[in-house]
């Protein structure tokens, strides 16, 4: 029996993360969407110092120019305007809500859903 631990993120797990990626989407064909989901938290004490719009900014710029990403979204409770506030800070736009998304605190709850789209042919966020 395999025992799994986990672990929270962090920002030296990047490069590995990204190998794993890259390995692992060969089974993409042409024409097969290229996208990614962002995820992030913060722990509350250190909340509101930019650390998470830091780290959005960078995974978007690694996501596009290095990994030559089309798409990224991210998704979030509707009352997390801090969380929204990230995205959008990063130039993720609200494109529809999720009636129900998630399973949180008991409940299903409602998410707001954000999108970021590589729109210049090098890949390079403009």
């Amino acid at each position: 029996m395999m025992t799994l631990t986990y672990r929270t993120p962090s920002l030296s797990d990047a490069t590995r993360l990204a190998m794993f990626y890259r390995r692992n989407r060969n089974h993409m064909r042409t024409g097969s969407p290229r996208r990614a989901e962002s995820f992030y938290t913060v722990d509350h004490q250190h909340a509101n110092q930019g650390i998470a719009t830091s780290a959005v900014h960078w995974a978007v710029d690694y996501a596009f120019t290095a990994l030559g990403l089309h798409r990224l979204q991210g998704e979030t409770l509707v009352s997390n305007h801090a969380s929204q506030a990230v995205l959008s800070k990063c130039g993720f736009t609200q494109y529809g809500l999720a009636p129900k998304y998630l399973y949180i605190d008991g409940s299903w709850q409602d998410h707001a859903l954000y999108q970021l789209i590589n729109i210049t042919p090098t890949g390079t966020v403009i």
